[in-house]
């Protein structure tokens, strides 16, 4: 293979290149550097706080441990295991036999003796009355509502039922039915031809004969009797009745005495 030319081997960057690692060498770099340094400082401080912290304090732990409290543990266990197997253990077990025989075995006795009888006392007579509310009340009473109170009930409602219901029915759904119909066609038809026999003729005798005739006769009535009598009266009978009530008076002024 023929060797390539020098510069001619791998291609020139763009020129954009240039542009985008100076903001990386500006930018980015600086807070590599920074990082880097904080980690350096947290690995120093770290080391420093395992060197001369958490690995005395873990040996002083160890020492103290293994050459003082474990020593010390058992020096002070042989008392007080002592204590506890001569003195607490006794008292312990004496307290168990007084409450043994004191408490626990007057309420076993208690129970075996007394509460236990009386309870299957109980129990037996709540059962025995149980069985005989069963025998002499309940088992009666089902017997009578299934072979008496059913078949009576089932009776009375078949004859009501075939006496009452089915004739009511019956009746309303061929007689009633069929007889209201009737009556409101009835009273429908009857009433129409009463208004077409007698509300209609009525009417048109009254708007076209009596209400002309009695205009008629009012105005006849005004001008042949109401007016001639208003005319009467005031041209007669008004200065008659003034002249009697002058002459009145003058017969009065003549005979007053004084």
């Amino acid at each position: 293979m023929t060797p390539l030319p020098p510069g001619k081997g791998r291609p020139e960057p763009p020129p954009v290149a240039a542009w985008i690692r100076v903001p990386a060498l500006v930018i980015v770099l600086p807070f590599r550097l920074l990082w880097e340094l904080v980690v350096l400082v947290a690995r120093g401080v770290g080391w420093t706080v395992n060197t001369l912290v958490v690995r005395p304090l873990a040996w002083l732990g160890r020492t103290l441990w293994r050459y003082l409290l474990v020593p010390l543990a058992r020096v002070l266990w042989w008392p007080v295991a002592m204590f506890g197997r001569y003195v607490l253990r006794p008292i312990g077990l004496g307290l168990a036999l007084l409450m043994q025989y004191v408490l626990v075995l007057p309420l076993m006795l208690l129970y075996k003796y007394v509460l236990r009888p009386i309870g299957l006392a109980c129990a037996w007579l709540w059962f025995a009355a149980g069985r005989a509310l069963r025998v002499l009340i309940v088992v009666p009473c089902v017997w009578i509502y299934r072979y008496v109170l059913r078949p009576l009930g089932h009776a009375i409602l078949w004859t009501l039922r075939i006496l009452v219901v089915v004739p009511l029915v019956w009746a309303y759904r061929w007689l009633l039915t069929p007889l209201g119909h009737a009556l409101r066609w009835s009273w429908f038809a009857t009433g129409r031809v009463l208004f077409y026999l007698l509300v209609v003729p009525c009417r048109a005798v009254y708007r076209y004969v009596l209400t002309p005739l009695g205009h008629a006769v009012r105005a006849t009535w005004r001008t042949c009797v109401i007016a001639p009598a208003r005319w009467i009266r005031a041209t007669f009978v008004d200065p008659i009745r003034a002249a009697g009530r002058d002459v009145r008076e003058l017969i009065r002024r003549a005979f007053r005495p004084g």
